[in-house]
C-alpha cells in the first residue's frame, strides 16, 4: 500500500491524511493493511506505535448513536433486559479486568473517566466499589443518571474536578483520544491526587482475536485512532509521566480458541499477552 492509496481513501471517506506519526512526529511509517470500513492501520518506524491513518476529522459519536447502536448492542450482550434493567453479574464478567485491578488498590473513591452510560460503574458497583462518572456526552450522562449512577459533565482537559481522588479508571477510552499523552497528563494534573493511580484498559493489538481475524478484527473502526500493544501503551504512559505498577494478564481463553491459544504460545514460543484487552495500573 502506497501514499497514493492512503490519499484516495482519505478523499473517499472525507478523512484527514497524516504525513507524520501523531505521537512522535516521525516522518516514516508503514501502512500495514486496509481493514473494515476502509480503515488503514499504519506502524510508525520511530516509536513503533500503530495508528489509524487517514482518520476522521471528528471522531465523536453521532446523534442517536446511543439509541440506534449502543443500547441494542448492550441488550444483545445481556448487559440489560429489554426494559433496560441492568444485569450486574453479566456486566461484571465483561468488565472484570478494570474492576479487579481497581479492587487491588482499595480505593476510598473512584472517578470513572469517559463513563459513557455507566457500564464500568455498574461493574464496580457489583463489587461494592463506589464511583463517580465524568463524561462530556449529555445523552450518555442522562441515561447513566436514569440507572441511579452519580455522574456529571466534565471535560478533564479543561480543568480540575472539585476534589481529586486516589484512583481513577479509564476503560476503553484512550484509543479514541487524538492526543493520548496530553490526555494522560491532564488526568494526572486534574483528577488524581499526588501518588494516585490510574487503572487503564485498551483493546489489545496482539490479542488472539486480532491474530485470527487480521484486517476483519472487530476493533478496527474509524473511532479507534490508536491500536496498542503492551509495549506501546507503556511507552505512552511513561511519556506522560507515569510508572507502570501492574500489568493485568487475563488467564481466561476465549470460547473455541484453546487450540489457537496453544499454537500461538507453544509452537511460536511467545509469552506475549494475547488476551482481548490490555490492563495496566499506572502510578503518578
Amino acid at each position: 500500500m502506497k501514499l497514493d492509496d492512503l490519499t484516495s481513501i482519505a478523499k473517499k471517506n472525507g478523512w484527514h491524511l497524516l504525513t507524520h506519526c501523531p505521537l512522535c512526529n516521525h516522518s516514516e511509517f508503514t501502512p500495514l493493511f486496509c481493514g473494515r470500513g476502509h480503515c488503514v492501520l499504519c506502524k510508525c518506524s520511530g516509536c513503533n506505535i500503530t495508528f489509524l491513518n487517514p482518520r476522521p476529522n471528528n471522531a465523536s459519536y453521532r446523534p442517536g448513536w446511543l439509541r440506534d447502536h449502543y443500547l441494542p448492542n448492550s441488550i444483545q450482550r445481556g448487559y440489560f433486559s429489554k426494559d433496560l434493567e441492568p444485569n450486574l453479574s453479566v456486566i461484571y464478567s465483561n468488565y472484570r479486568k478494570v474492576v479487579d485491578m481497581t479492587a487491588l488498590l482499595s480505593p476510598k473513591q473512584v472517578v470513572d473517566i469517559g463513563c459513557g452510560i455507566g457500564l464500568s460503574m455498574l461493574a464496580l458497583k457489583y463489587k461494592k466499589i463506589s464511583s463517580v462518572g465524568v463524561d462530556v456526552d449529555a445523552e450518555f450522562l442522562t441515561f447513566a443518571k436514569s440507572l441511579g449512577l452519580e455522574v456529571r459533565s466534565h471535560d478533564i482537559t479543561a480543568g480540575p474536578i472539585d476534589k481529586k481522588v486516589d484512583v481513577a479508571t479509564l476503560n476503553s477510552v484512550l484509543e479514541h483520544i487524538s492526543e493520548p499523552i496530553t490526555f494522560l497528563k491532564d488526568i494526572r494534573q486534574n483528577i488524581l491526587s499526588p501518588g494516585g493511580a490510574l487503572v487503564i484498559t485498551v483493546p489489545n493489538l496482539q490479542s488472539l482475536e486480532f491474530l485470527r481475524d487480521g484486517e476483519k478484527w472487530r476493533m478496527i473502526t474509524g473511532g479507534h485512532l490508536w491500536y496498542f500493544a503492551e509495549d506501546s501503551l507503556r511507552t505512552v504512559a511513561e511519556r506522560a509521566g507515569y510508572s507502570v505498577e501492574h500489568i493485568y494478564r487475563e488467564k481466561r481463553i476465549p470460547s473455541g480458541m484453546s487450540a489457537f491459544h496453544t499454537y500461538v504460545h507453544d509452537i511460536l514460543e511467545t509469552d506475549k499477552n494475547t488476551s482481548g484487552g490490555i490492563g495496566m495500573v499506572l502510578r503518578t
